[in-house]
């Protein structure tokens, strides 16, 4: 239908709901088409509802990584605790997977949805034309472009600290290992390490930022075993997510570089990995319960307002510097 009018998926949306930024022109334009067309809306609109569900969904794009589990931990006890019901689905960091996640828990009648961004989401019109049904809150990976609320962690922030204890040890020549898809972590943290070498008085080397598209140890270790097979030099390095910085690891004592006396690392989340690897990995800390607990509680008020204008608010909460044996003081 939009599509034969020329107008976007929102516009014909709010048409057919009858939103009052709608002028009446295209509000009969659509009316009329929808008619010709003998359109049945999904029942799932905030106007079509009857009665709240007791449910929210949440869509996250991968179950299995730990940061993940401690925010889905806080959501589900933060939800329980008011008697709220959770269903949660996975994006695998796919754009068509996380667009069918939101019209199944829209179609199923939820109350709200709490959703961390796929990496291939580049294009979030699905996500605006839901917001205009069903409230949503954005959490951990999240998009700038979005007037949705936000929970995050101080991505920013905690990338300089990490990389300013990195400086504290005398180490200057400090490697970025960072994610190729440039979603809003990646260039929170990007930020924040190059933040702290200008501070210091120092710049930005591009021979020293490498990327790699998924933030794995695996990925940590090929991108580690490049550097030093191109001989670059490098005495510090700070990997975006502690998995990159564990392969850093595994890299660096295979082709004989000690840690930390050759080269100090840190990463960033406070994984279980990060206790389990030799030297044990100093890391950013991230507050991913209280993430969950956040984003519940956030949902839950624009879900009692019951209004049809999406609040747009970012809440960041701190990161905590944990000092292990790959960057003692």
């Amino acid at each position: 239908m939009a599509e034969i009018l020329n107008l976007s998926t929102s516009t014909v949306s709010k048409s057919l709901l009858g939103h009052s930024d709608i002028g009446e022109s295209t509000k009969n334009r659509v009316l009329e088409l929808a008619k010709k067309m003998n359109y049945q809306p999904n029942l799932f609109g905030k106007g079509l509802r009857t009665q709240k569900t007791m449910s929210i969904g949440v869509i996250i794009p991968d179950i299995t990584v730990h940061y993940s589990s401690l925010i889905l931990k806080g959501i589900i006890e933060s939800a329980k605790g008011v008697g709220y019901r959770v269903i949660i689905s996975e994006s695998g960091h796919h754009h068509q997977d996380e667009k069918d996640a939101i019209n199944t828990l829209i179609n199923s009648n939820v109350d709200g949805i709490l959703l961390s961004i796929a990496r291939e989401s580049h294009d979030i019109e699905h996500i605006l034309e839901a917001s205009n049904f069903i409230p949503i809150v954005l959490f951990d990976k999240v998009s700038s472009k979005i007037p949705l609320t936000k929970i995050i962690d101080d991505d920013e922030f905690g990338a300089e600290t990490a990389v300013q204890h990195l400086i504290a040890q005398g180490r200057r020549k400090i490697v970025l290992i960072r994610e190729k898809c440039k979603t809003s972590n990646s260039e929170n943290r990007y930020r924040g390490y190059a933040r702290a070498l200008s501070s210091a008085g120092l710049t930005v080397d591009d021979v020293l930022v490498r990327e790699c598209d998924s933030m794995s140890i695996e990925d940590g270790f090929a991108v580690t075993e490049a550097l030093i097979a191109e001989k670059i030099e490098f005495d510090g390095l700070f990997g975006a997510t502690d998995n990159v910085a564990i392969g850093a690891i595994q890299a660096m004592k295979k082709n004989g570089i000690t840690i930390p006396r050759d080269v100090s690392v840190i990463g960033f989340s406070n994984s279980k990995n990060s206790t389990i690897i030799e030297p044990s990995l100093s890391t950013m800390e991230q507050p991913g319960f209280n993430i969950g607990k956040y984003a519940v509680k956030y949902l839950l008020e624009e879900i009692s307002e019951d209004s049809d204008i999406s609040t747009n608010r970012t809440i960041e909460l701190k990161t905590k510097l944990i000092v292990r044996d790959s960057s003692p003081i």
